[in-house]
């Protein structure tokens, strides 16, 4: 048992850099301070938390002095800034958060840009309650990539606390891919921590519901921390999928911390998923696009593959301003990063004026209470159960609505005064992603044969070459 802190926490930003920062991570500390008066032994803070976040060039930060910089300690003597201040002149942040990890004997998972070698990374730091330092850079950026680069490599990241509790340490969209998360899952680590910086602008992907349908999926417990900003909202606790808190208000003005109780070391039992076929038996994907008709009950809906078919089995409410959406091949977020895809396959309902594209983009939804969605044909290498909904009267934020899978059957429960925002079946094809490494079987060599004849080659297959 160990009780965790989360905070929902929006960038302040002053007349420079450096004021802004020691700013943004003085405001950390008083609520790290309050995380451990209240008993926390862990605290969450979010991406961007310090820095604040802009879509200015990389050349503007740097310029600006958006940034931090330092050595790698190691496991040397001045791995706790705290006590080796000189081994961090420009990282001041650093060793204030450390000293306060130490003061309040707490451990402190924060974010903030660092300036290493001519690239600008974004970076997670983990101070446990001695104030030894343990940081991460986020390895799959999500519109960032104007400002932000990529590490080269695959690099998994763990700390243990004093208490003796090892978290896997990753960064929002870290969550949606393959690598480092799940080779951490992999390894064993059973507990996760994630500072995030994620709008609610893709009806497909809500932070909560991505949240704990991710955590219900691997099993493990994981602790998400928000940016607060407009539109930008919802943090929480998650433990084999069940919501031990959660947080959200689009328009909250003022910072939240929320405190709550973890129990037990191992994360619940991950979900049972049926009708998906086994890892590496599906070609390369031939749609690449959603597919959508308006919702009412006994509306069957296929892929243009043919591969993926969804069925509305029951409604409760209003189903008018809904739509029955079905994806097989490469899903995309026509907000941030029109350019960015990764492969899926999903089943959803999603609330929206017309049964086009622009169900994509999130809305709280009208009157539909409840329902039963089926669901055929969806393989990937993980499925993610995605169920938001709002208070009738407050569509400025969401709730976790109760939900099961039985045979086939995704079945939102009814909740008074709860009205869904979308309800989702969503699997991910890791080896569609741009870059990935994909087997060579029989079947996808016919596949590529027939992307580049098609042109899908250009958008899809071209992108994982490299690898090869």
């Amino acid at each position: 048992m160990f009780r965790a802190a989360y905070l929902s926490y929006s960038a302040q930003f002053h007349i420079d850099a450096p004021s802004s920062f020691a700013y943004n991570v003085a405001q950390h500390i008083l609520h790290v301070a309050a995380a451990a008066e209240q008993g926390a032994g862990i605290v969450v803070c979010p991406e961007y938390g310090i820095s604040g976040f802009s879509n200015m060039p990389k050349s503007d930060w740097v310029s600006g002095g958006w940034y931090e910089t330092w050595a790698d300690p190691g496991d040397d003597a001045w791995n706790v800034p705290c006590t080796a201040p000189d081994h961090y002149p420009e990282a001041p942040s650093l060793v204030s958060l450390s000293c306060a990890a130490r003061e309040h004997s707490i451990s402190v998972v924060a974010s903030i840009p660092r300036l290493q070698d001519g690239q600008l990374y974004n970076v997670a730091l983990a101070f446990t309650e001695s104030g030894r330092l343990v940081s991460y850079a986020k390895q799959n950026l999500w519109g960032e990539s104007a400002y932000i680069d990529v590490p080269e490599g695959n690099h998994p990241t763990t700390f243990t606390t004093d208490a003796g509790v090892t978290f896997g340490l990753v960064v929002c969209a870290d969550l949606i891919y393959k690598s480092p998360v799940l080779d951490l899952v992999g390894s064993g680590v059973k507990h996760f921590v994630a500072p995030v910086a994620w709008d609610n602008s893709m009806a497909q992907m809500q932070v909560l519901g991505w949240a704990q349908g991710w955590s219900g999926w691997t099993g493990a417990t994981l602790i998400v921390s928000n940016h607060r900003a407009p539109n930008m909202s919802g943090s929480g606790v998650f433990k084999g999928g069940e919501v031990l808190s959660s947080s959200s208000s689009f328009y909250e003005e003022t910072d939240s911390l929320h405190v709550v109780d973890v129990g037990g070391e191992e994360g619940g039992g991950a979900f049972v998923v049926p009708n998906v076929v086994a890892i590496g038996e599906e070609p390369l994907p031939a749609d690449e696009s959603w597919a959508w008709k308006e919702l009412e009950e006994g509306a069957v809906l296929e892929s243009a593959t043919g591969a993926v078919e969804c069925t509305v089995r029951s409604l409760g409410g209003a189903a008018g301003g809904y739509a029955l959406g079905v994806v097989d091949g490469m899903d995309a977020d026509n907000v941030h990063a029109p350019s960015m895809t990764w492969g899926a396959k999903a089943c959803g309902v999603m609330a929206c004026g017309a049964a086009d594209n622009s169900c994509l983009d999130y809305r709280a939804g009208g009157g539909l209470e409840s329902l039963e969605l089926g669901f055929k044909g969806l393989a990937g290498d993980g499925v993610v159960v995605e169920v938001v909904g709002y208070v009738e009267g407050q569509e400025d934020g969401q709730v976790l609505m109760d939900w099961r899978l039985e045979d086939g059957v995704l079945y939102v429960e009814g909740e008074e005064g709860v009205r869904i925002s979308s309800a989702l079946v969503y699997s991910r094809e890791f080896a569609w992603d741009p870059g990935a490494v994909l087997p060579l079987t029989k079947a996808n060599l016919t596949k590529l044969a027939a992307a580049i004849a098609t042109g899908i080659f250009t958008t899809v297959v071209r992108q994982s070459l490299p690898n090869y």
